[in-house]
């Protein structure tokens, strides 16, 4: 009797858990939940308390129309700062046996990534191929590539991998009003890529493209979750400091300078500027 395929992985799933084994690892995997808690709006610093203290010193300075003083109090009498103990050499077997343990992990990937995301559908995505950094390589998405920002670590192909990612969003409607029209974007399907930069064929250089599209068809409901939590984050964040605008800047700043003994604001010749 044949199963369909769905029952079938229920079934091998089920097996696997009755029997007590853990089933394996996808190979392309977020390594950990990402999570995003609320925006909580930040508490007032409390004012800062004028220290009690013989003054011996002070200076004034007028600096892009304000003023900034600083204020030198006596030494502290607290013992000097201890200096930072010399490190011990590793012996040769200390070294090689830390080799042998970093031998035994696999080195991660760095992907450096930039995206341009226009209203959050469509994004421009560039890098660098991994062995010839001078060979740009371009893409257009038919989504939100800010889903990858929360992503810091993750393994493709069972090798970890780290994320750099620098993303700008534009809004078209700002653009127009301010540049004229935005720059002509090759269309795209909704979660659709189309490569408009780079040898396409190359493994290589496409490879970290590749892994993070890899990552976002194996952990794609992970992945908006998060992102609307992170949008989520920043609209109250923005709502918040429209409503709570920060004061102006004082014209006038005062800093309090208690040096411990030793210090170079102790010193005879100018130390004290």
């Amino acid at each position: 009797m044949k199963f369909p395929f769905p029952v079938y992985c229920l079934a091998a799933v089920a097996w696997s858990q009755a029997s007590g084994e853990e089933a394996p690892l996808p190979s392309t995997r977020l390594n950990s939940p990402i999570v995003i808690g609320e925006f909580v709006p930040p508490q007032p610093l409390p004012p800062k308390a004028i220290p009690l203290m013989r003054i011996e010193g002070a200076v004034t300075r007028e600096m892009f129309g304000k003023r900034v003083t600083v204020i030198r109090g006596a030494p502290s009498t607290l013992p000097d700062i201890p200096r930072e103990p010399a490190h011990d050499l590793l012996s040769a077997e200390e070294t090689a046996r830390r080799k042998e343990l970093l031998a035994r992990h696999p080195k991660p990937v760095f992907l450096h990534i930039g995206a341009t995301v226009y209203d959050h559908q469509v994004s421009v995505v560039h890098w660098r191929h991994p062995t010839f950094p001078t060979v740009a390589y371009q893409a257009v998405v038919g989504f939100d590539f800010g889903i990858f920002a929360n992503v810091g670590k993750f393994t493709h192909k069972n090798l970890p991998h780290n994320l750099l990612m620098m993303q700008s969003n534009v809004r078209t409607a700002a653009l127009r009003r301010w540049r004229g029209d935005p720059p002509e974007i090759p269309s795209v399907a909704p979660e659709a890529s189309r490569i408009t930069i780079g040898d396409a064929t190359d493994a290589v250089g496409m490879s970290p493209f590749t892994a993070l599209m890899d990552l976002y068809f194996a952990e794609r409901e992970a992945l908006l979750a998060a992102n609307a939590a992170r949008l989520e984050y920043l609209r109250d964040a923005e709502e918040w400091r429209k409503a709570n605008p920060p004061p102006d800047p004082p014209s006038q700043r005062t800093f309090w300078l208690l040096p411990h003994r030793g210090s170079r604001y102790l010193q005879q010749e100018g130390g004290a500027r």
